[in-house]
């Protein structure tokens, strides 16, 4: 290897030192700022993954290193990673301190019960996979302090008469405030189940041999029959064109569809 050979391939090693060097320094400060202003256990466990791989590229390139400054790297980033450790740690403790409050009682200084109230963003995610019952049943509340709060937070509407402008009013229900019958979840359920357990010829599968398919939906709440319609075929697309005129005629905001 002759003389020029040597001359830069010395000065290839002497600007990747004085990157390391860069990058080292560049991690502490990374390390001083995360102390401060971040909790966040996946920010902070990124940072500790860089300084893994950086401290690997220091190993397959310790050549470039002198004895003594590799030494020193190498303790200094091992003391780097260790700090790193201990603050995800404790952010990972603090965002499991407790549970979260979802319920909570407000005295509002004179007589009568506290009033209930429901954190909006529980509520808000609850809605979205349960229905009303539910989400009062897991509370151990009634199902009007549940549905009071989803029309406070504007996360529901409150429901409208379905049948506003039939020219047939005499059984009109004008309110939607209650249920349109007593019978509870539980016996709705075990009426299902004993339906589900008669002959098929008796609960309507024997009209497909006929090719006749019945679909349809009920508000878990009401008992309002939304929709129900006798198709000539079990697709989905059948079954989804059913849902979505039920939804033109009674909207989707304050029914829990069963099929």
């Amino acid at each position: 290897m002759d003389r020029n050979t040597r001359g830069i391939d010395s000065s290839r090693d002497q600007q990747l030192l004085n990157e390391f060097r860069l990058r080292y320094h560049q991690y502490v400060r990374n390390v001083e700022d995360i102390t401060v202003t971040s909790s966040d256990p996946t920010v902070i466990a990124r940072l500790g993954d860089d300084i893994m791989q950086f401290s690997q590229l220091v190993e397959q390139n310790a050549s470039v290193f002198d004895a003594s400054e590799l030494t020193i790297m190498r303790d200094s980033l091992g003391l780097l990673r260790h700090d790193v450790h201990l603050l995800h740690s404790d952010s990972l403790d603090q965002s499991h301190h407790g549970r979260p409050v979802i319920l909570t009682q407000v005295h509002g200084g004179g007589r009568g019960r506290p009033r209930l109230v429901i954190d909006p963003t529980w509520l808000r995610w609850a809605y979205g996979h349960k229905s009303i019952a539910d989400i009062a049943r897991f509370l151990n509340i009634h199902r009007s302090t549940v549905r009071a709060a989803l029309i406070e937070y504007g996360i529901s509407e409150c429901r409208s008469d379905p049948f506003a402008g039939r020219e047939d009013t005499s059984s009109r229900v004008t309110s939607y405030t209650r249920p349109l019958t007593d019978i509870s979840d539980d016996d709705l359920d075990t009426a299902v189940r004993e339906l589900r357990r008669l002959p098929s010829d008796v609960r309507g599968a024997g009209l497909i041999r006929w090719r006749i398919v019945i679909h349809g939906f009920i508000d878990g709440y009401s008992r309002l029959i939304v929709g129900l319609h006798a198709s000539n075929n079990n697709r989905g697309s059948t079954v989804l064109d059913v849902f979505l005129n039920a939804c033109r005629v009674f909207g989707t905001r304050c029914w829990h569809a069963h099929v």
